[in-house]
């Protein structure tokens, strides 16, 4: 007998802790078929789509390739940026070049560049700013 109430299973039982045994083992019975229901819809969903995709045959020379290389409008723009940048940082001033050589190219922290230089952290920050800023207006000056 399947009960599916627990008041109508205590009723019959008489106790709590029985009733709650006869509705959960319906309940588990019926959640495994749902489960495999559900696995079964799952799968012939799959394979329908399966059989639906079509084969395509890819050329390796046609696809495009996300290296570096593969792309060389982007690699001549990027030469062309690169060259503008060294350009500008030759016009910077001795300090800021200096400046950014350290932060850049040694990787040194604000509070490393401040104490090799003997100044502040603020007035290394400061400075990185205004050579920025020259940098800035430089590059649209051209």
């Amino acid at each position: 007998m399947k009960l599916t109430s627990p008041i109508i299973a205590f009723l019959i039982s008489a106790s709590l802790a029985s009733a709650q045994v006869v509705v959960t083992d319906p309940i588990a019975h019926s959640l495994t078929r749902i489960d495999h229901a559900q696995n079964i819809a799952k799968y012939v969903c799959l394979e329908h789509l399966r059989r639906r995709r079509r084969e395509v045959s890819l050329d390796p020379e046609s696809t495009a390739s996300s290296e570096r290389w593969s792309g060389p409008e982007e690699t001549f723009m990027r030469a062309e940026e690169h060259q503008e940048n060294l350009r500008i940082l030759a016009v910077l001033s001795s300090e800021c070049r200096e400046l950014f050589r350290l932060i850049f190219i040694e990787e040194l922290t604000y509070k490393e560049v401040a104490s090799r230089l003997g100044i502040s952290e603020g007035a290394v920050k400061l400075r990185v700013r205004r050579c920025r800023l020259t940098g800035a207006r430089l590059k649209q000056e051209g």
